[in-house]
């Protein structure tokens, strides 16, 4: 018999400061208008896997974590996921759309857009936190008066205006 292997809360406890003081340093470096730092494919896939493991870590129901009194699991995770979730399927239906190559490199993404109109770095980058506040806000709110679908539908919605009011 193979062993479980399992994560326990004082694991985490670990990951998620280190993983949080990393991302909080690399992007401090890189608001300095002379310095930057690229994340890359490397960087960005580890960051991937760490978001997936988070995503396990919290649809495990032998887990604690704080927000079990608030709202759903499935919830939380879908709030903490939905603009990189949105942006990258946004990206990849324009590019199939376009009859391109969906994995080929471009400047569709959401951030590249504000950066298009003029929007500096920093303010694009405000502006994409203070949205993807807003929508973990508006789908709390909705959770505890609603089931997790309607919240779900009723989000989509919200996006749908947000991007076409910020976005566009």
């Amino acid at each position: 018999m193979g062993a479980i292997l399992s994560v326990s809360s004082k694991e985490m406890e670990l990951v998620v400061p280190v993983v949080a003081g990393a991302l909080v340093g690399f992007l401090a470096y890189n608001f300095n208008p002379n310095k930057k730092v690229f994340l890359g494919d490397s960087g960005s896939l580890l960051l991937g896997s760490i978001m997936a493991f988070f995503v396990f870590y919290t649809l495990n129901t032998s887990s604690f974590i704080v927000t079990d009194g608030y709202m759903s699991r499935p919830l939380f995770v879908i709030l903490l996921l939905i603009y990189p979730l949105a942006d990258t399927l946004r990206a990849f239906v324009i590019r199939v759309y376009k009859k391109k190559s969906p994995f080929v490199a471009d400047r569709i993404h959401l951030h590249h857009r504000l950066l298009n109109k003029g929007i500096s770095h920093w303010r694009a980058s405000v502006t994409i936190l203070i949205s993807s506040i807003s929508v973990l806000l508006v789908g709390f709110l909705l959770s505890l008066a609603f089931g997790l679908g309607i919240t779900v539908m009723i989000l989509f919605v919200y996006l749908s205006i947000l991007y076409y009011t910020v976005f566009k």
